[in-house]
């Protein structure tokens, strides 16, 4: 009978320690809310409430964990709440694997950073506040070092106007202009600042302006050009 009320006693006492044990581990990896963000939040809302939020993965490591903010928002006459500053996810081991950083005023992301499973950063993506589309990517080797870039510019009215691939401060990869319609102007690739591939251009109505072959900056083949209707104006051919 003393032996099992001493054995109930040590598992009590093994429960709680492993409670503590959690409970700090859990404790250490809460991030801090930076200070400018609270100031913006308070001006605004000035009965708001900030509240730390964590998630675990079922071996009780961490998954997610961030911040968010309360207040009554008088057009929906109920609590809203929002997302703020620097979330963080992590895989099933613990290691962080992604940062989301979140606007003060509109909640949504303005930046993205995506880590490798050894903690090296593989890409960072950065919105528009406007509308969250996507305006910048990095890309980043297995050593951390900038690898591409890609850049988008949009109108005013939120349609995509173009985009550029770079690669050592150089023009490579994929690129396309728009129209204020939305419709292709035109879209290729760069080799190191040289169009390499097929070019496609267009009329604002959609109908094909010209189509043609580079092979590193120099023209290639058939080039065939049309007029607004769509229909084939003349063709020409260059030998390399």
């Amino acid at each position: 009978m003393v032996v099992q009320i001493l054995a109930g006693i040590v598992k009590i006492k093994l429960g709680i320690y492993f409670i503590f044990i959690s409970f700090c581990s859990f404790a250490q990896t809460q991030i801090e809310l930076n200070d400018s963000l609270e100031n913006v939040i308070f001006s605004l809302y000035p009965n708001v409430n900030f509240n730390y939020h964590s998630f675990h993965h079922t071996n009780l490591k961490i998954q997610l964990e961030g911040w968010t903010y309360s207040y009554y928002d008088t057009s929906l006459k109920d609590i809203a709440y929002c997302k703020i500053g620097i979330w963080k996810k992590y895989n099933f081991k613990g290691q962080l694997i992604e940062n989301n950083e979140y606007a003060p005023i509109d909640t949504s992301i303005s930046k993205r950073t995506v880590f490798r499973n050894s903690g090296i950063i593989r890409k960072e993506i950065y919105y528009r506040e406007e509308n969250n589309k996507v305006k910048f990517v990095k890309s980043f080797n297995k050593k951390g070092f900038l690898h591409t870039y890609i850049y988008i510019k949009y109108f005013n009215s939120g349609i995509a106007k173009y985009k550029y691939s770079h690669r050592n401060h150089k023009l490579h990869g994929e690129f396309w202009h728009n129209y204020k319609n939305g419709n292709t102007m035109c879209r290729g690739y760069y080799y190191n600042n040289k169009f390499d591939g097929e070019l496609l251009c267009f009329y604002p109505n959609g109908k094909p302006k010209f189509t043609g072959l580079f092979l590193k900056g120099k023209r290639i083949g058939e080039f065939k050009y049309y007029d607004e209707k769509g229909k084939l104006k003349k063709t020409k051919t260059y030998v390399r």
